[in-house]
């Protein structure tokens, strides 16, 4: 899923895709718990490697309700 990037990077996308699909936390939160410090870096991170936005990813991959 995650190209051209270095394993801290790789580390730092996996926990934010983790906490997109798996929490309600807000952009900010995910961004922060995730290691990545602000929204915007996370944002960038994921549109430069996954090709989404945080809400896209998370609404496109999040698990549905039970």
């Amino acid at each position: 899923m995650v190209r051209g990037t270095g394993r801290h990077d790789t580390v730092l996308l996996t926990n934010g895709s983790d906490l997109l699909e798996a929490t309600d936390l807000g952009i900010d939160a995910v961004a922060d718990r995730a290691g990545m410090g602000t929204a915007a870096s996370l944002r960038s991170h994921l549109r430069t490697h996954v090709g989404v936005s945080p809400v896209a990813y998370r609404r496109r991959f999040r698990a549905p309700a039970v």
